[in-house]
């Protein structure tokens, strides 16, 4: 995914328009655009199937207006609802390529809100994060007309409630207030059917000024979400100076412990390495100390507080004389990025920009974050370029670009994925409950959502087996969407275990060119809950299934047998077991790495 991480002109206003079907959500687009620019229908159905883009202008600004497909009414699990936001987002920015600066939750008032209408909003927060929710999300309550008659008819005598009163009187734990409090109870009233322009005109100004006023006044800032746990293959290098006080020192280890949470932190993926620079001495946490994101983040928030950094040049000529050095152990095959958080404090801003240089020059990107009051040209020297620089008013703003400083990190580092074609052989036999056997697609479809598809990447194929084997889809399909619904179109066979029969279906007919194999590497990855009808037969087809150039892993879910899982994999090591398939998630990393690594 892009994004624009630098500050962009500030007469751009880009707006996102989310909510349930047949809410208005594609009518109050209408009324921002002052037309009928999105089809809506006349029974109140949704007509939006696809995410659409129009534009109008508003007073100075050009406003972009993105109608988005509507939240499907189901009670999501947090897979479900990344696995949403992964098929969406791509999307989406392909119509708004710089992100989003307002996400607009449109709701009809009147209707009966359950826990699913709480769909958008968890979305929502997965996407962009919850501070910009916080900030930056504004709740629509749309058929304005109906909430005026309703208030007039429940107070005959007296003066009717107003809206904002209306808002703030909802109960704290209902979905509604639990929604107007997510967006810190920026409610807007709209009416779309109204012939009164000057109401129509009132309710548009009310939410765009409500759009401005939450952005800093010198310029908009463009935040869209990046995947948490992104495998990326990339050393990347924490620069700190210390800030002048020690809230403010928290601060930036809440930054650096925050961002680096964006990625899986390991060996073959993206590693850190924290170097904290005070006024007479420095720290540095090696690459080395940390194999787990839980390991940075419980070392550098114990971290003790040094005195105020002395100059920035120095900063970067310690850093390439330590991390870049022969001691630093950087991985010479993988991108280096370095992440430097400063008031650009220095004595000599020539030293400072030829440090920088020579940083620059051994391949490395450089981030520069400024806070405070600091001197932008120096930042863009130092940085790779303009769109390298950021700028936090306070340490507090600094946590917030936590989310854009991690997306342009992650488009300068190449994904750590392999190229393959992967086939996921599905136990679907009667032993499993409808239940459990929803789990396990589930747990299919987020493993899937770890690689890319397309031409050039993985392909993926899905077949499931009882009594008989079902092909839901080949090699063939290039989008995660075709990959979802034919996962979800998955029947549950509930008869018995013929496992030897999918594996020789797999060997014959899946990893073929017929079925869009391409030749190249191929893996299998069988989940079954139990034994085979015949396990001679069963070792005797997977057999045939590795010796056709085929790696096996094998994942056994409950009581299996775990000689016949031995049997099935290409090693030992290629097993997975798990007591249930409520905790198949528990290995949904190790199994990522495994098919990379394969």
């Amino acid at each position: 995914m892009n994004i624009q991480a630098s500050d962009i002109d500030r007469d751009q206003i880009n707006i996102l328009l989310c909510g349930p079907p047949g809410h208005g959500k594609s009518s109050t687009g209408n009324s921002i655009l002052g037309s009928a620019a999105f089809s809506v229908s006349s029974d109140g159905e949704t007509e939006t199937t696809a995410a659409e883009v129009k534009s109008t202008t508003y007073e100075s600004y050009k406003v972009k207006v993105v109608d988005c497909p509507p939240t499907p009414r189901e009670k999501p699990g947090k897979r479900n609802v990344l696995v949403s936001c992964e098929s969406m987002m791509p999307k989406l920015l392909k119509l708004c390529p710089k992100g989003f600066h307002a996400v607009i939750v449109v709701l009809q008032y009147g209707s009966r809100f359950f826990e699913e209408e709480e769909y958008a909003m968890a979305m929502l927060k997965e996407m962009c994060g919850e501070q910009f929710i916080k900030r930056h999300c504004i709740c629509v309550i749309s058929h304005g007309d109906m909430f005026k008659k309703a208030m007039e008819k429940s107070s005959p005598q007296g003066a009717a409630l107003d809206f904002n009163s209306w808002c703030r009187k909802r109960s704290p734990t209902s979905v509604l207030g639990r929604i107007f409090a997510a967006c810190e109870y920026r409610c807007v009233l709209f009416d779309n059917f109204t012939n009164d322009v000057n109401t129509k005109k009132a309710q548009v100004r009310q939410m765009m000024s409500m759009i401005i006023d939450s952005w800093p006044k010198r310029s908009l800032r463009v935040v869209v979400s990046v995947n948490p746990n992104m495998r990326i293959k990339a050393d990347i290098h924490i620069l700190i100076e210390t800030a002048p006080s020690y809230d403010e020192y928290q601060s930036q280890l809440k930054f650096a412990v925050n961002y680096t949470s964006r990625y899986k932190i390991g060996p073959d993926t993206a590693r850190a390495c924290v170097m904290i620079f005070g006024q007479d001495d420095h720290l540095r946490f090696d690459f080395s100390m940390f194999n787990t994101h839980e390991q940075l983040a419980q070392t550098l928030l114990r971290a003790p507080f040094l005195k105020l950094s002395s100059g920035t040049d120095k900063a970067l000529r310690l850093a390439r004389q330590e991390s870049f050095g022969s001691s630093g152990r950087i991985r010479h095959d993988v991108k280096q990025m370095v992440v430097m958080v400063t008031e650009g404090r220095t004595a000599d801003e020539s030293k400072t920009i030829e440090e920088a240089d020579q940083l620059k020059s051994s391949g490395a990107g450089i981030i520069v974050v400024g806070v405070a009051s600091v001197n932008r040209s120096i930042l863009t020297a130092i940085a790779s370029d303009a769109t390298h620089v950021y700028i936090a008013d306070t340490y507090v703003e600094l946590l917030e670009l936590t989310i854009e400083i991690a997306q342009k990190t992650a488009e300068e580092a190449p994904q750590y994925r392999a190229r393959a074609d992967i086939l996921f052989i599905l136990d679907s036999s009667g032993s499993i409950s409808p239940a459990d056997y929803q789990k396990g697609l589930d747990f299919v479809i987020y493993l899937i959502y770890n690689f890319n598809i397309g031409p050039n990447e993985e392909h993926f194929s899905v077949m499931v087996f009882s009594d008989d084997s079902q092909i839901l889809f080949d090699f063939t399909l290039t989008h995660h969407d075709q990959v979802i619904r034919g996962i979800r179109a998955a029947p549950h066979m509930r008869q018995s275990t013929n496992t030897a029969a999918a594996l020789e279906l797999a060997r014959t007919q899946v990893f073929t060119p017929r079925c869009g194999c391409r030749g190249g590497k191929k893996i299998a990855i069988i989940i079954t809950d139990g034994c085979s009808n015949n396990i001679h037969k069963t070792a005797r087809a997977a057999e045939e299934l590795r010796e056709s150039g085929v790696l096996t892993l094998a994942v056994g879910v409950g009581d299996i047998n775990p000689v016949e899982l031995a049997h099935i994999a290409t090693l030992p090591e290629d097993v997975y077991t798990v007591d249930n398939y409520s905790v198949l998630q528990t290995i949904q990393d190790e199994l990522t790495e495994k098919t990379c690594r394969l």
